[in-house]
């Protein structure tokens, strides 16, 4: 995958620790499946027109070879890192059962007689 994966941010201050716990973690899905054509992170702050402001908001896109995009949604009130966390967990496993099935370690199920 191409040096300088987008990370995307809107509306959230995102500490440099936090960048560089993307960036980690990013490397870390590239590892795992290194046939990643590419990954966007997008983070997404509290609204400010809301007098609570709203959840912060994770998204990651996952490119991969002859498929869809995989997509992961998180979000948490009140603690970004727990979104990012999250995410990305979710973005693992759901890379895994790509890989698994494209190794085709998972049989496919016949559809169900009506």
């Amino acid at each position: 995958m191409k040096k300088g994966t987008p990370i995307a941010i809107r509306g959230a201050c995102v500490p440099s620790r936090l960048r560089r716990e993307i960036e980690k973690r990013i490397v870390a899905l590239e590892h795992f499946y290194p046939d990643l054509i590419g990954c966007r992170v997008m983070v997404e702050g509290p609204g400010r027109r809301h007098r609570s402001g709203g959840p912060y908001v994770v998204r990651i896109e996952l490119r991969v070879p002859d498929a869809d995009p995989i997509v992961v949604d998180r979000q948490d009130e009140e603690r970004l890192e727990l979104a990012i966390g999250e995410a990305f967990d979710v973005a693992s496993r759901r890379l895994e059962d790509f890989a698994r099935i494209q190794r085709g370690d998972v049989k496919a199920h016949a559809p169900a007689e009506s």
